[in-house]
Formats: structure tokens, C-alpha cells, sequence
């Protein structure tokens, strides 16, 4: 219920969230569909961010997923640093040279993009993959970067 009736800075990730709790049973249905409506309202209102958690809901509920990527787009086309990076991301996709200069453009930022960006990095240096060469510190250093821009972030939502 809590998740249903917060109005702070983390009531998009909220919603989203009561969704995912709920969804699956059928006795809580009235709640998931309660969260999508209140996410489908804050998108329609012209929320940014309301349309990037919308986009996620319905992309998990796969019926709805082209509906869910037209919300992505929405929502990057309104600067949402999150929406942003997935569009440019996917849009990138088989380019490695020009993707891989997009995440460094992106993982100079303070913000959930440059979150994104960072997990990136230390996953295909990791693994070895998208033009990256396979290297362990690397990999590393740049998860402890994520950690703590992580936990800035997290600080920062919590402190309003």
C-alpha cells in the first residue's frame, strides 16, 4: 500500500515496484493494475520519468511491450537520463566503436545514465564483449565507480 501512496522523488520506482510484487497474483490484481494506471497517468501528464518506469511495466508484461518501447522513446525524447541511454544503446547496437563512445560520453555523468554506463563498462571488460578487451581490473575499477556513484545517487534521492 505504502508503495501505492508515495509522492517523493522515488514513487515512479515505487509503483513500478508494487507492480512487480503484485502481478502474479491474482488476488492482488487490483493492485498491479492500480500501479500501471498511476504510472500511465504521470506519462500522460508528461512526467519523464513516469514514462520510463511505464515503459518498463508493460515491456515486462509482454503483450504490452511495443506499447512499453513507445514510452522509452517518449521518454528519452523528453531528455530522461535513463530512457536516454537504453534508446542510444539499442540504437547503437552492432556499432561497437561509436556505442563504446557513447557510454564514455555517458559514464561522465551524475546521474542514472551514468549508472548504466558504468555497469556497461565493467560488464564487457569482464566478459570481454562489445569491443572490449577481457581485463579484470578494469572490470573492477570501473564497479567500484558504479558502487559509488550508486551510492551517491541512492544519498541524494533519500536526502529529499
Amino acid at each position: 500500500r505504502t508503495l501505492l501512496t508515495s509522492t517523493g522523488p522515488g514513487r515512479h520506482d515505487d509503483r513500478a515496484s508494487a507492480w512487480i510484487k503484485t502481478s502474479t497474483k491474482e488476488d492482488l490484481k487490483p493492485v498491479a493494475d492500480y500501479a500501471v494506471a498511476s504510472l500511465r497517468a504521470m506519462a500522460e501528464a508528461g512526467d519523464a520519468e513516469g514514462m520510463y518506469f511505464l515503459h518498463y511495466v508493460l515491456v515486462m508484461r509482454i503483450a504490452t511491450a511495443e506499447e512499453g518501447f513507445q514510452w522509452l522513446e517518449k521518454s528519452a525524447g523528453r531528455g530522461y537520463p535513463h530512457a536516454v541511454f537504453e534508446v542510444t544503446k539499442k540504437k547503437l547496437q552492432g556499432q561497437p566503436e561509436k556505442l563504446r563512445a557513447a557510454m564514455e560520453g555517458f559514464s561522465t555523468q551524475d546521474n542514472s545514465a551514468g549508472l548504466q554506463a558504468l555497469y556497461w563498462f565493467a560488464y564487457g571488460f569482464e566478459k570481454g564483449q562489445d569491443g572490449l578487451p577481457k581485463d579484470a581490473a578494469k572490470a573492477a575499477d570501473y564497479r567500484n565507480r558504479a558502487k559509488a556513484l550508486g551510492d551517491k545517487l541512492y544519498g541524494a534521492v533519500k536526502a529529499k
